[in-house]
């Protein structure tokens, strides 16, 4: 499978671009957002992921390796193929996807075309039983610094858990250290 690219733009169109690589154009889509960045003759990085079906090969680029987990998690789900998945990345921000997931705020998957509420409710579900299950994609739910914030309060003697809702309560604002220090106030306020 190709994972990643860097090469050089030759064509833009709508919602792809053709990146020569070593002699070899590949057609890659891309998220509006990046596809009205980029410019024939420039030169680009893509994380990638190859979808395969018998009858087509399709590679969808990211300019964020997060934005591709978030993606490969997405087309994970049963009812969940690369377009959709590739519309809910390009319709809502990873940030705005996390908070609607630990919120289980189905609303920011109704905005998107094709969801209902129905359908809305099962990924959802899916993606919270996903997030706690795979080690690999707690990024998508903390930032690094986040991260380092839970092991700091876990290592004072806090379970994980309470460790990661005081620093969801703390905010993503701030340095370590005072996100730290929130959260220890907000453990203290509850006990």
């Amino acid at each position: 499978m190709i994972g990643y690219l860097e090469g050089k733009i030759i064509k833009v169109v709508d919602d792809f671009v053709i990146v020569l690589v070593g002699g070899v154009g590949y057609r890659v889509h891309l998220v509006p957002s990046l596809a009205g960045q980029v410019q024939e003759g420039s030169n680009i990085k893509l994380y990638t992921h190859t979808y395969v079906k018998e009858d087509a090969l399709s590679l969808f680029g990211f300019s964020k390796f997060e934005e591709l987990e978030a993606f490969e998690v997405l087309i994970s789900i049963s009812g969940i193929g690369p377009k959709l998945g590739f519309s809910i990345i390009t319709t809502t921000s990873i940030d705005d996807l996390k908070q609607a997931v630990l919120n289980t705020d189905v609303s920011v998957l109704t905005r998107i075309p094709g969801i209902g509420k129905r359908s809305a409710d099962k990924i959802m579900l899916e993606l919270s039983s996903k997030f706690k299950v795979s080690s690999n994609l707690k990024n998508i739910l903390f930032s690094p610094e986040d991260d380092l914030a839970i092991k700091a309060l876990e290592q004072l003697g806090y379970t994980g858990d309470e460790a990661r809702k005081a620093i969801k309560k703390a905010g993503g604002k701030g340095s370590l250290e005072e996100k730290i220090m929130t959260a220890l106030k907000g453990l203290n306020d509850n006990k």
